[in-house]
């Protein structure tokens, strides 16, 4: 993810744009992955590895918008980072725990936490 001018707005459109492209069945296949290492050491490896290679480039894309102040300082980048990427994943769920909520709320909702949760509180 590029920086930019500013970077929780790219966040914002990354996170919606993945969702996009990529639609429901990159939600399932990311619940039957997790169910699977449940079960399976080599699946569960695989499945840190590449969460952990992911959260290592989101938390360096973290620490670089807290260095311009785009992001609160106060913020651990790393668990930020995990939070964040649990947060989403979460988000993921709420269409198999309730069919009947809006995608389109669920996204906008999302938008929402990311933003607050990351932006400097105001002094």
């Amino acid at each position: 993810m590029a920086q930019s001018d500013d970077p929780i707005a790219t966040l914002v459109a990354k996170v919606e744009s993945t969702r996009v492209k990529h639609g429901d069945a990159s939600h399932f296949l990311v619940f039957d992955m997790l169910a699977e290492a449940g079960h399976n050491p080599a699946i569960a490896k695989t499945l840190r590895d590449h969460s952990q290679a992911l959260r290592s480039r989101f938390a360096a894309y973290l620490r670089k918008a807290q260095e311009s102040g785009h992001i609160d300082r106060g913020l651990d980048a790393d668990l930020a980072a995990a939070v964040l990427m649990s947060a989403v994943d979460g988000a993921k769920a709420l269409g198999i725990r309730d069919p009947k909520l809006s995608k389109a709320g669920i996204s906008e909702h999302l938008k929402i936490l990311i933003s607050r949760f990351l932006t400097p509180a105001q002094k």
